[in-house]
Formats: C-alpha cells, sequence, structure tokens
C-alpha cells in the first residue's frame, strides 16, 4: 500500500509539475508572442518611417537636382547672354573703326579733288591769261597799261596814309609789265612820300606775264593794278 501511495502521490506530484510547467510555459509563450507581435509593429512602424523619410529624401534630393539644374540653365542662359553681348560690342566697335576709316578716306578724297580741282582751274586761269597776254596787241596793252598806271597813281595809292607802314621800310618794288617813263617813275615817288612823309627808294622790275599795269610792294602791302590779277578775280567769281 504503501508504494502504491507513493506512486500515487508521485504521480499527483508529476500532474502537478506537468501543469504548473505547461502553464508557465504558456504564460512564457504567450508573454513571447505578444513581445514579437509588439516587435513586429514597431518594425513595421519603423519601416514606414524609414519609407518616408527615404520619400522625403528622394525628394529632396530631386528639388536639389532641379534647382541645381535650374542655376545651371541660368548660368548658361547669363553665359550666352554674356558673350552675345561681347560679340555686339566687338561688331559694334569694328563697325565704328571702319566707318571712321571710311569718313576719313571721303574727307581724304574731297580734300584731294577739291586739290585737283583747285589746280586745274587755277592752271586754267594762269593759260587764260597767258592766252589773252598773247591775243593782245602790243599797243593795245601798252595803252591799258599807261591808263592803269595813271589810275594807280592817283586812286590806289591815296589809302597809304590810312595804312601802317613800317617805319623801317625804305624800298618800294614795283612790277610793271612795261618799262615806267620818267613822268610815270616821278608821279609815283611822289605819291609815296605825300602819303608817307618820306622818300622810298623805287626798285623796278619788268614783268610781261601781268600783261598790264603794275604791282606795288610796300613792306606787307601790295597794291595790284595788273590786268593778269583783274583776269584772275573775274574767273574766281564766275
Amino acid at each position: 500500500m504503501l508504494i502504491v501511495s507513493l506512486i500515487f502521490i508521485q504521480v499527483v506530484i508529476f500532474a502537478g509539475m506537468i501543469f504548473l510547467l505547461k502553464n508557465i510555459m504558456s504564460k512564457n509563450v504567450g508573454t513571447a508572442t505578444k513581445h514579437l507581435e509588439e516587435m513586429g509593429q514597431e518594425y513595421v512602424k519603423k519601416e514606414k518611417e524609414i519609407e518616408t523619410q527615404l520619400e522625403e529624401i528622394k525628394q529632396k534630393s530631386q528639388e536639389i537636382l532641379a534647382k541645381a539644374e535650374a542655376d545651371g540653365l541660368k548660368q548658361k542662359e547669363q553665359i550666352v547672354k554674356s558673350a552675345q553681348e561681347e560679340k555686339d560690342k566687338a561688331i559694334n566697335t569694328a563697325q565704328a573703326k571702319a566707318d571712321e576709316i571710311m569718313n576719313q578716306a571721303d574727307r581724304a578724297y574731297k580734300a584731294l579733288l577739291e586739290q585737283i580741282n583747285k589746280k586745274i582751274e587755277e592752271g586754267a586761269r594762269e593759260e587764260a591769261v597767258r592766252l589773252l597776254g598773247k591775243a593782245l596787241p602790243e599797243d593795245l596793252r601798252r595803252d591799258i597799261h599807261n591808263r592803269w598806271v595813271s589810275d594807280l597813281i592817283a586812286g590806289y595809292l591815296q589809302q597809304l596814309d590810312r595804312l601802317r607802314v613800317d617805319g623801317v621800310v625804305a624800298q618800294a618794288a614795283v612790277i610793271s609789265a612795261f618799262s615806267l617813263s620818267e613822268e610815270q617813275r616821278r608821279g609815283l615817288s611822289e605819291k609815296i612820300k605825300e602819303k608817307l612823309g618820306r622818300d622810298l627808294e623805287i626798285k623796278e622790275e619788268v614783268n610781261p606775264q601781268i600783261i598790264s599795269g603794275l604791282v606795288v610792294n610796300i613792306g606787307s602791302i601790295v597794291f595790284d593794278g595788273s590786268l593778269k590779277s583783274k583776269i584772275q578775280q573775274a574767273a574766281y567769281s564766275l
């Protein structure tokens, strides 16, 4: 009986231990399961947070790239604009220089043309004077000469007292188409003395190229009473 009782007690104790262990294990498993579930939920939460952060990072990266691209485009546009401005500036500068060169060339051409025309006109006038001098008979030229010498002495030299003649001037240079007569030379000398208040030496030069009349030089003052001068003046007025 004792053995049976011991066996029975052992069975009861063993059953109790099994029950107790089962209960403990069941609780541990439940706790562990609950903990695992909580960990799973936390993991899902963290995963969502990470996904959200990744999405935000991706979006920010795209924004940064877009901004960088926009800035690069603006910089590119600015570079192109600056290059175009420099190009336009260089073109304008080159055009201005070209225009100035053309203007200078045009002015030089006009000046040269004017000089050529002037030379032609002067040559034409000189030739006209020469031909007229040859065409006029000597008697007619001499008659004109005598009349104009008288007019010069009586008229032009009247201005001497109103003109400033340097006091150091001691000579009157006379260019005459024909040799002056003694009367003409004396009349010229007396008129000069009358107007200047002193005698001047008369230095005479005969030059048929003035055709008729004479030219009187007293210092810087010139009295041109020659037919050549009158022809040239008439040609200038045409």
